[in-house]
């Protein structure tokens, strides 16, 4: 494990090398590529870049997000406590029953939801059925490891990353506000595409240490057939 954690500090940092690379490219070539592809090759970029200085301060990064978890959900606990001590208040003439209170806890309950998600992945804290993978061999445990991250990266770069990031896009563009609170709803659905990111970097360095584990467990089986 060791050698895996100092290769993948090495993978990090050239990465991050490399992600420097591709932006200068694209400033030397922007006058050669059209509006639509300079926009595209920015949208790339900034997100190969967040995922860079993701994986490179991952342990920082993962640990504002639980305290934002937490943070979070204080807040919806006592949004929930205030929503049902109002009711119960409106029925005797104390106080009015506030319509924002429940509108508010559905767009903490998606922030929570989507953002523990993230939290829960790293922690390898999801539920999984791992009966028959306990079964394989041990290359073949770790083969399935990587593809079950190759799937989990797809699905959060397709649907909650470039999905998310639509959705985003489209409200905001034509100002969908909530009823009660007039809240912007892009900024509620702002939570699809950070916990992607959040989730595609776990997946890519779970599977990159899932990699490594594979080629060191048949380099040691060729080791003891030779």
């Amino acid at each position: 494990m060791p050698e895996i954690h100092t290769k993948l500090k090495k993978l990090r940092y050239l990465s991050l090398v490399a992600t420097a690379v591709l932006v200068g490219m694209g400033f030397l070539f922007s006058r050669l590529l059209s509006d639509e592809s300079i926009a595209w090759l920015e949208k790339v970029t900034i997100l190969i870049f967040v995922l860079n200085v993701g994986l490179v301060f991952k342990g920082i990064c993962i640990k504002a997000l639980e305290y934002s978890v937490m943070l979070v959900t204080g807040v919806l606990v006592l949004d929930v406590l205030w929503q049902i001590l109002s009711h119960a208040l409106s029925r005797i003439n104390i106080v009015e029953q506030c319509m924002w209170s429940s509108e508010l806890s559905t767009m903490l309950l998606i922030w929570v939801s989507l953002l523990g998600a993230s939290v829960a992945f790293d922690r390898k804290g999801h539920m999984g059925v791992d009966f028959f993978v306990n079964k394989l061999p041990s290359k073949w445990k770790i083969a399935g490891e990587v593809l079950v991250y190759l799937i989990v990266g797809f699905f959060a770069t397709a649907v909650l990353i470039v999905g998310g990031a639509n959705i985003v896009d489209v409200t905001l563009s034509t100002c969908q506000r909530s009823s009660s609170m007039g809240v912007k709803m892009g900024y509620v659905y702002l939570a699809l595409p950070i916990s992607g990111i959040f989730i595609l970097i776990v997946a890519i360095k779970s599977g990159v240490e899932s990699l490594f584990e594979l080629f060191l467990a048949g380099v040691k089986s060729n080791k003891g057939e030779g």
